[in-house]
């Protein structure tokens, strides 16, 4: 899956498009909030430090050739410090990235970018070496949201190898990828990383930004809730270059900007290029991890309601019911990852109009449960601060997905690791594939 636009699309519109992306922009007003912790920031010599972990070691490498450039049409200044590591086919390089030039940190020759000691290093090194008020943790590469390696689905038929993951390095021969092999990042070693990371520069990440596919998930914000104070991402496949990292660094050339502004500015670029070259299914959201623990709680009753429903179920509705659910939140490209807030929506919709039936009747399990996933809708709407969504169905959605798989044959068994709700999510799954 890549997270940019078709080869032969770069091939034909390569000049066009890069033209573009130096070009064109958008404004984002400031409130009340944001010009008093401006005026602060402007008594400081450094506001930010924006660090970007580039693993290109994989059909994504010219790609990392053409961000860094539009990072140097901004560079490090007196107001920011701009770093990446770009790992390619062949090497690693750390740079500071300056106005129309970088400046090498570090080469490495054959580093595994999957490898999460790597990343915690290079991390580590930026923000103590380029120390600043506010940090912008980056994450680029190939993203496939909460499944982990070896990316087999579970079938009563046959094993599906999935060729998906995130922070591919095919220099290391790990897990299948498609026609290469490589390494892998899983969540939980992410998640290890952050709060390693978070100790040593002794406070949150205040943005978490992947410039990745499918990360915008429920259980990823949940994981990483207690080490960032903001999360950027996309529920689908990222189309696109990504971030447009000149557009959104360009305030940094004459002034500051508070963490919600570089969050806006992030998403608000974005869409402005996808608009500009016609792309027509975006979606891309920033979330407050504040409201990820109430949520993580949410969804527990939720599964717990669920599977009490499951086995009391009146000829087969709770399953139909969930089965419609699915198919009916399933915007975002695959027949795993649902919108968290129309699952929630189709179930409500089958408890109010009756066709959701226990037997026995049990009126204030039902009630109960519907009060829960009320409540994860209100949590959705307060937990995405921002959001941005083209005209495709993704337009219905809120932003951030959840695993939930449509039927049996795109079960991933390695999802139990997340310990998502204390599993009782992973137990509603396997709850309801077992009903097929």
């Amino acid at each position: 899956m890549l997270k940019r636009i078709s080869l032969l699309f770069f091939l034909t519109s390569t000049c066009t498009l890069l033209a573009i992306k130096s070009t064109y922009a958008s404004f984002i007003p400031q409130n009340a909030n944001d010009t008093a912790l401006i005026a602060t920031l402007n008594r400081s010599p450094k506001a930010w430090t924006f660090a970007v972990y580039m693993g290109g070691a994989n059909n994504l490498e010219m790609f990392t050739f053409w961000d860094i450039e539009e990072m140097q049409q901004v560079g490090t200044n007196t107001r920011i410090n701009i770093a990446a590591q770009q790992t390619t086919l062949q090497e690693t390089n750390q740079y500071l990235i300056n106005y129309n030039s970088s400046t090498t940190l570090q080469q490495l020759r054959k580093i595994n970018s999957a490898d999460t000691t790597n990343l915690q290093a290079f991390f580590s090194k930026i923000f103590t070496q380029y120390p600043a008020n506010y940090v912008c943790l980056i994450l680029w590469d190939h993203g496939y949201g909460t499944m982990e390696p070896p990316f087999t689905f579970r079938s009563n038929q046959r094993t599906i190898k999935e060729n998906r993951s995130f922070l591919i390095d095919t220099n290391y021969p790990v897990y299948q990828v498609g026609s290469v092999w490589g390494d892998v990042i899983t969540t939980p070693k992410f998640v290890e990383n952050l709060q390693a990371l978070t100790t040593t520069i002794g406070h949150k990440i205040d943005i978490l930004a992947f410039d990745a596919c499918l990360m915008m998930q429920v259980e990823i914000l949940c994981a990483c809730a207690p080490y960032c104070t903001y999360m950027v991402g996309c529920p689908k496949p990222l189309t696109a270059y990504g971030f447009w990292y000149n557009k959104f660094l360009e305030p940094f050339k004459t002034g500051h900007q508070s963490p919600l502004m570089v969050c806006k500015k992030m998403l608000n670029t974005f869409e402005d290029f996808c608009k500009l070259v016609g792309f027509e299914s975006y979606i891309m959201s920033t979330a407050d991890p504040n409201y990820a623990t109430q949520l993580e709680e949410c969804f527990y009753h939720i599964a717990h309601d669920l599977r009490t429903c499951l086995a009391h179920q009146k000829g087969s509705s709770v399953k139909d019911t969930l089965y419609a659910a699915t198919e009916e939140s399933l915007i975002y490209d695959y027949p795993i990852f649902s919108d968290v807030y129309l699952f929630c929506q189709k179930i409500i919709e089958n408890i109010d109009d009756g066709s959701f039936e226990l037997d026995p009747d049990d009126p204030e399990l039902i009630a109960e449960l519907r009060t829960y996933l009320v409540q994860a809708q209100t949590l959705v709407d307060q937990a995405i601060l921002y959001c941005v969504k083209g005209t495709g169905t993704e337009r219905l959605g809120k932003g951030i997905g959840i695993y939930f798989p449509l039927r049996p044959g795109y079960v991933l068994d390695s999802y139990a690791t997340l310990n998502f709700a204390d599993n009782e999510w992973w137990n509603l799954i396997n709850d309801y594939i077992n009903t097929f």
